[in-house]
């Protein structure tokens, strides 16, 4: 009898690793919603609001200070392996996730009718350039994409919601995929 715990334990393993993950991401007015599921439940929420200006300020002058003590040379050397590492990661978890929705609502209004016309042909190119992008490196199952104009406003408004699902399975398998990528690759020193 006390072998069948020992079949549990890896039965629910197993059915762990096969639960999928949801990332959601909703932007409306301003501030962004971030909420984690584990198949029905939610495991993290956060609220992002915007930073106030003097915060700004003094994460641009730490970021300023720490610039200063590099070489040109260096810079350049970890900008690259930055990008490098970026192109990896995005190329690695871009074939594990599905997109389940992704909706972008975009009312374009300035008060000045030839200025709503002219963002709004812009806001139309930049739309249809993220749909190509969207479509062309995740599986998509359901997309709304709405720009419109509107003459009668005085500010624009954005509304963006984003569900991505991935098995549990599938991210511990891409994460210990860009560990490795990391040791293989290692810190790279600048050539001067």
């Amino acid at each position: 009898m006390w072998w069948y715990l020992l079949l549990i334990l890896p039965a629910l393993l197993i059915i762990f690793l096969l639960l999928p993950m949801y990332l959601t991401v909703k932007l409306k007015d301003g501030e962004s919603e971030i909420k984690v599921k584990l198949a029905f439940i939610d495991i993290t929420k956060a609220v992002i609001k915007e930073d106030t200006t003097e915060e700004r300020e003094k994460k641009k002058d730490k970021k300023a200070e720490k610039r200063k003590k590099r070489t040109v040379s260096e810079k350049i050397y970890e900008f690259r392996d930055k990008v490098e590492f970026g192109r990896e990661v995005f190329r690695i978890v871009s074939k594990r996730l599905t997109v389940t929705h992704f909706r972008l609502h975009c009312r374009i209004s300035t008060g000045d009718a030839a200025q709503t016309a002219v963002l709004y042909g812009s806001a139309c190119a930049a739309a249809a350039a993220l749909d190509a992008f969207v479509n062309e490196c995740f599986k998509v199952r359901k997309q709304n994409i709405y720009v419109y104009p509107d003459f009668t406003e005085q500010e624009p408004d954005l509304e963006a919601f984003v569900r991505v699902r991935v098995f549990v399975f599938s991210a511990v398998g891409a994460v210990i995929s860009i560990f490795f990528n990391a040791i293989i690759r290692g810190p790279r020193r600048a050539r001067a």
